[in-house]
């Protein structure tokens, strides 16, 4: 079977969404290098910062080194998506 980028990268978000830091990472990287999605450093710094919160150290290489490729108002964008994602998470726990 053809290997499929971007079929494997739907199934790393909906992991990825669920708030696994692995998946995170993976996905940030997939962001960072345009595998299976276009290359969007501002997604690929928000997924990244996602998982180094939770403590994935490999994470918080790559969302610094990542950093040093990005524009100011880039980051401050993806640090605004990685704190529209954590309060969505948390509107969906608290929801009956």
């Amino acid at each position: 079977m053809p290997k499929d980028d971007a079929e494997g990268v739907k199934w790393i978000r909906r992991a990825a969404d669920q708030g696994l830091a692995r998946t995170q990472f993976y996905l940030g990287a997939a962001y960072e290098l345009g595998i299976g999605v276009p290359k969007d450093y501002i997604q690929g710094y928000m997924w990244h910062n996602l998982a180094s919160a939770q403590g994935h150290e490999k994470a918080k290489e790559d969302k610094l080194k990542l950093s040093k490729k990005m524009t100011k108002e880039e980051i401050a964008e993806a640090q605004r998506l990685s704190t529209q994602w954590f309060e969505r998470k948390a509107k969906e726990e608290k929801a009956p």
